[in-house]
């Protein structure tokens, strides 16, 4: 009897000291994307960021869901409260772009209990930038009545421009970016590599390398032609282009002998 006392004793000291810890409480997180307009048709979109979950900073990160209302969502069950959590959007498809915020393209947050609204992060992009620096090949077919003795020797000794918002084509300046004689006959060319700070489009247009802007392209009918609008997507690209008509007021003449067809 006493050895039983003794064991049942020593059993009572031991489960004493054994403490049980309850479970770490955890939280469903809800990530809710919208793309930004104008987005490639088929475009898919992830979150990248600190959790394994999330790609440990690289992709690929948790895959989003189009729900069908232009909102493209993921969850992470699961997950610790009090875990921080430092992620982006990147577009993955047709070429990964990352997204660009107003203010830092990093969120962070920090995971409340169950049912706490910020678990749940509504994201707006508002726009994104190419990963790896993207190159567009731009051509352009000129007006034959533009004079000339044709590409090789350009337009009396003056190449066309192609002039826009970004330093890789001159920012604005109509001169600074001329484009060199294509294979073809009354066609311009340049292949340009930008900045991966690029926005998602860019305004452009051509010239004929005068900075006073003299002789900038216009429409077929002679009225001011709007900027043209490319949208960059990342990787390689080709944009072909056709000018109608050129301003002159540089004692333009055409292929006739004539006065330029838009004097002004």
């Amino acid at each position: 009897m006493r050895t039983r006392l003794m064991l049942f004793a020593g059993a009572m000291v031991l489960a004493a000291c054994i403490v049980i810890d309850p479970p770490w409480p955890s939280a469903t997180v809800v990530f809710n994307v919208t793309p930004p307009a104008g987005s490639p048709a088929g475009a898919g979109w992830q979150v990248i960021g600190n959790l394994p979950a999330l790609g440990n900073g690289a992709a690929p990160g948790l895959a989003l869901t189009d729900n069908g209302a232009g909102v493209f969502t993921g969850q992470l069950p699961n997950i610790y409260v009090g875990t921080s959590i430092t992620y982006h959007i990147e577009e993955t498809n047709p070429v990964a772009r990352a997204q660009v915020a107003s203010a830092d393209q990093e969120a962070t947050f920090t995971v409340a209990a169950e049912g706490n609204a910020a678990n749940t992060q509504d994201v707006t992009v508002e726009g994104v930038r190419p990963l790896t620096p993207p190159t567009v090949t731009f051509t352009v077919t000129i007006p034959s009545s533009t004079p000339s003795t044709d590409n090789a020797a350009g337009l009396g000794g003056t190449p066309v421009c192609i002039v826009g918002d970004q330093p890789e084509i001159g920012a604005w300046n109509a001169a600074a970016t001329p484009l060199t004689a294509g294979a073809a006959a009354h066609t311009w060319t340049k292949t340009i590599t930008f900045s991966t700070n690029l926005p998602t489009s860019i305004q452009y247009k051509f010239t004929l390398c005068d900075p006073s802007w003299n002789d900038v392209e216009k429409a077929a009918d002679c009225s001011e032609l709007a900027n043209r609008v490319l949208t960059v997507t990342g990787g390689t690209m080709t944009q072909n282009d056709t000018v109608a008509e050129w301003r002159n007021s540089i004692n333009f003449t055409s292929a006739g002998g004539g006065p330029g067809t838009c004097p002004n």
